[in-house]
């Protein structure tokens, strides 16, 4: 999970830097993520009115998937 946090609200330190609407969701449905992405930090670049890119998305899941401290993964 992630967001940008700054441009969109305060990163809550708890969550990591995951947008106030993003947290807001997530927290109504008793839900707490383990664990975060900053998908600007991975390269994705934010795009009004624009749909995501599927090869962008590909690429930003193999990075996710490869993370060796992501919950499940071999490492971990």
């Amino acid at each position: 999970m992630t967001g940008a946090g700054g441009a969109f609200g305060p990163a809550d330190p708890g969550l990591g830097r995951l947008s106030g609407c993003a947290a807001r969701i997530l927290e109504r449905q008793g839900i707490r993520p383990d664990r975060h992405y900053d998908l600007s930090e991975l390269g994705v670049k934010k795009r009004k009115h624009e749909d995501f890119d599927p090869g962008e998305a590909v690429r930003v899941l193999e990075q996710i998937l490869e993370d060796p401290a992501r919950p499940g993964s071999a490492a971990s």
